[in-house]
């Protein structure tokens, strides 16, 4: 690719990169950023698709493979070996970028990532299953027709609650629309990711670095069933469950989500003998 993502970065030390949500950017870990920037080196990139720099040549096929041919860059300018964070989306391309690079990654804290056909795949009926399938659907479907605004204001209702569209400042919904067809492309590539064996539950149950598995008390039912799915087999993760909290919880309640990141980074630390 002719360009490179768009990087914020703060900090030295040992690497944290910082994985956003769906339609949003790097900006989005900016408290964690502020946070963690006096022990640590953290870098907060824009994902494939969205912010400054955003390529659009590979939405209509996108895969997780284009996600990590777009990354690469930041992982090399990380170091040998790196933290990851991730929410969302965010979160499961760290989880499967871990798998990818066992002896660089040297361990993750996710906040519901979006592993959502684990929940599929288990049991079709499950109301979290059911949940997940048709918004999924319903949000391909239109896109793909070319109702992108629709999709949007469907999109940020079902994931951030039904005031949020109306809450959203001009500029934000105009970039949350653009943001549609990514996730679209999100949905399918997660979705093959699962079926080619890449993000299945068994493939993800060989993690064996250490994972915070972040999630909101007050989430979605499908959010709950992947969590219920994918948080047990994490040989060496351990689940935090925040009172009070939905899926926008690194947006809305970053002081609680980003207390446990900063405290089991700590911890890592420890781990490794180092101040």
């Amino acid at each position: 690719m002719n360009v490179a993502p768009y990087v914020r970065e703060a900090g030295h030390g040992e690497s944290v990169i910082c994985l956003h949500s769906s339609v949003s950017s790097g900006g989005q870990w900016q408290s964690l950023m502020d946070r963690l920037s006096s022990r640590w080196r953290v870098l907060a990139p824009n994902l494939y698709g969205y912010g400054k720099n955003a390529p659009q040549d590979r939405l209509a096929d996108y895969r997780l493979a284009d996600e990590f041919d777009w990354l690469a860059p930041v992982f090399e300018r990380a170091g040998d070996q790196f933290h990851l964070v991730g929410h969302s989306y965010g979160g499961l391309v760290a989880l499967v970028a871990a798998l990818q690079m066992p002896s660089r990654v040297k361990s993750v804290a996710v906040f519901e990532p979006a592993a959502w056909s684990l929940a599929v795949h288990a049991d079709a009926a499950h109301p979290g299953a059911v949940e997940i399938v048709s918004i999924r659907r319903q949000t391909i479907h239109l896109v793909e027709t070319g109702e992108l605004d629709t999709a949007a204001e469907k999109f940020m209702r079902y994931w951030a609650g039904s005031e949020a569209w109306e809450a959203m400042p001009a500029e934000r919904r105009r970039n949350t629309v653009r943001g549609m067809i990514k996730v679209r492309g999100e949905y399918l590539a997660e979705m093959r990711a699962h079926d080619s064996g890449e993000a299945s539950l068994s493939a993800l149950s060989r993690l064996a670095l250490p994972v915070l598995y972040l999630i909101g008390a007050e989430t979605k039912v499908a959010v709950r069933r992947s969590a219920e799915l994918l948080a047990p087999a994490l040989r060496n993760g351990r689940r935090v469950d925040l009172t009070g909290v939905g899926h926008m919880g690194p947006v809305t309640h970053p002081d609680a989500v980003n207390r446990e990141i900063d405290a089991f980074l700590a911890s890592q630390k420890r781990r490794d003998g180092s101040s």
